[in-house]
């Protein structure tokens, strides 16, 4: 469950940085998270905590 969760999530991250048309470096300015952080994220290696998670929908310009 926990795997597809964070697939799902990190599918519909890369989604909206990539509609935006934000680089993995552009994102990581704008939110305060590490591009490798990011990147993780976008490949459902890594399940964000809810901060980081908020920065990332903060430099998408989104609501949780």
């Amino acid at each position: 469950m926990d795997a597809v969760s964070a697939g799902r999530l990190g599918e519909r991250v890369r989604e909206l940085r990539r509609g935006r048309g934000l680089t993995l470096e552009e994102l990581a300015e704008r939110s305060g998270v590490s591009r490798a952080m990011i990147s993780k994220v976008e490949r459902g290696e890594k399940n964000p905590t809810l901060v980081v998670a908020a920065k990332v929908a903060e430099g998408l310009e989104i609501t949780l």
